[in-house]
């Protein structure tokens, strides 16, 4: 049997490559380090954590911190109140999102006046105080639609949904038409999907 001949090349380490990779660890070690760190005390005793021993592996390991949160009332009510903010405020703003970007897709009177009044929202907004006083006027405070109707559109968002609707074929909207379909079964039934 005949051995090959190895190749004589010489293995060149890319300085470049190496440093690159260990700044990039060092980067990902930083990134997780406080998600670690939490975890660690989250698994750690009561001792430990009022010594300040715990580091980045728990010491002591219990799950006596995860039954005090669970057995707490207020943890379910905060849970719900992430869920019920979360899906509703998604909907919310997505749905007005997209009821405005429609209209303001098409070539309308007016049309741009309104989308340079809606451009000049998001490069200049009237900051927290005057939130707080219109959230106060309409006498929304302590409720979800406090945090709600203010985001209830987002300016890029309904940029980029505006150019989505401007690169539908009009060839769509035409055979919609003919098919009878008025302006509303046709924003729900074909731009939507």
């Amino acid at each position: 049997m005949q051995q090959l001949p190895l190749n004589k090349k010489k293995f060149k380490i890319q300085w470049f490559n190496v440093i690159n990779n260990l700044i990039l660890i060092i980067m990902a070690f930083l990134c997780l380090y406080p998600f670690i760190y939490i975890l660690s005390l989250s698994l750690s005793s009561g001792l430990a954590i009022n010594r300040g021993s715990v580091s980045l592996y728990p010491i002591g390991v219990t799950f006596v911190n995860f039954k005090v949160i669970i057995n707490n009332p207020m943890f379910m009510r905060s849970l719900f109140n992430s869920i019920i903010l979360t899906v509703v405020g998604v909907l919310w703003t997505t749905g007005m999102t997209v009821i405005m970007a429609y209209p303001m897709s098409k070539p309308i009177k007016g049309g741009k006046v309104v989308s340079t009044m809606v451009l000049i929202t998001m490069l200049f907004s009237a900051g927290l105080i005057p939130n707080y006083i219109w959230i106060n006027t309409l006498k929304l405070t302590n409720t979800f639609f406090a945090l709600w109707l203010p985001s209830a559109v987002n300016v890029f968002n309904l940029l980029l949904v505006r150019a989505f609707f401007r690169e539908l074929p009009k060839e769509l909207e035409d055979a919609a038409r003919i098919d009878g379909c008025d302006g509303f079964q046709m924003f729900v039934k074909i731009v939507i999907p």
